[in-house]
């Protein structure tokens, strides 16, 4: 079973997707991964303005490395055209998103950079 921080997912996390990911992270990785999850940051941007962010997740092996996630739950697309992201909920609805490959990167570049520091 994987090292889980926090043990259990707050009560206030809505994401169903985040729920079931956090479910298989716990029972089906082995003890040698450490799965944080709802990983908050604060960052210095270039001019050394503060720039805060989340990852849902971020998975950590000491043979295999560190994985950034961001999860997102439905039917998800992009619109090559806009490059607008998409998510269609169970009734059916379309909400827009932001884009997670950028937050992913976002995040990622923040803890290379915390990592670096320390």
């Amino acid at each position: 079973m994987a090292r889980m921080f926090p043990e259990r997912l707050p009560a206030d996390v809505e994401s169903e997707a985040e729920r079931r990911l956090f479910d298989i992270f716990k029972s089906d990785f082995g003890d040698d991964f450490a799965v944080f999850s709802q990983v908050r940051w604060l960052a210095r941007r270039r001019g050394g303005a503060a720039a805060d962010g989340e990852a849902d997740f971020v998975v950590a092996h000491p043979r295999y490395g560190v994985l950034v996630l961001e999860v997102k739950g439905g039917g998800i697309a992009r619109d090559a055209k806009t490059g607008v992201w998409t998510s269609k909920d169970r009734g059916g609805a379309e909400h827009e998103i932001k884009d997670p490959l950028r937050q992913s990167a976002r995040s990622m570049y923040a803890l290379r950079d915390k990592l670096c520091e320390s």
